[in-house]
């Protein structure tokens, strides 16, 4: 993908926040990263990185009260922000774009609705990505790349925000195999509606836990 995130799939198929854009390309242009000064840089930190915005975490043989004290003296100074962010769900609207392009390989992406991460729904659409496209062991990939071998990466996952989400399954192949791949993507997900194995739960759940 170029700067402008041109070139990828994801951003240019599965855009279905209109006109709210919730997958606007994170790097920025070039031109204007090129005008970053130091005073953007620390107004971006004192309006982002304030206490009501952070999480610490500590794993390992620590004790409580130490890292309490450690985190006073460290972020102690900081100050809450003062920007209000907008919780107003977003509206999800489907549609289809397709882009030709000289390359050997075809891209396709779909996007389908999906509960925000502040959702209690959003622990089952997580289990569902992972046992549907989640690695060597989904659906996704068993079927279609290894017993057809019509692409030569499949996945899903769950994308969530505070204000909505999405499920995103992604695969690359060939031209002449786009079709048939697509068809059985579809056949899988409506299989995978209907009969998930309590084996397959069990895995997505151990694989989200191992992270």
């Amino acid at each position: 993908t170029n700067q402008e995130g041109k070139n990828n799939p994801h951003l240019e198929i599965c855009n279905p926040y209109k006109p709210k854009q919730n997958t606007q390309v994170n790097i920025g242009p070039a031109e204007k990263v090129r005008k970053f000064d130091k005073r953007d840089l620390s107004d971006f930190v004192s309006e982002n990185y304030s206490p009501d915005r952070l999480i610490l975490a500590a794993a390992g043989g620590v004790k409580h009260e130490e890292i309490v004290s450690l985190a006073k003296e460290q972020f102690g100074s900081l100050k809450s922000s003062k920007i209000k962010y907008s919780t107003d769900p977003i509206n999800f609207k489907g549609g289809e774009i397709r882009r030709e392009k000289k390359l050997e390989q075809a891209h396709m992406a779909l996007a389908f609705d999906g509960p925000s991460y502040v959702d209690d729904e959003i622990y089952a659409a997580q289990i569902y990505s992972v046992a549907l496209g989640g690695g060597m062991s989904s659906r996704l990939f068993q079927e279609i790349r290894e017993k057809r071998g019509l692409c030569y990466s499949i996945f899903a996952q769950s994308v969530a925000y505070r204000d909505g989400g999405s499920t995103l399954i992604y695969a690359g192949t060939s031209e002449e195999r786009l079709k048939e791949l697509s068809e059985l993507t579809f056949d899988e997900l409506k299989r995978a509606a209907d009969n998930f194995s309590q084996s397959e739960l069990n895995r997505a759940r151990a694989q989200m836990k191992a992270g």
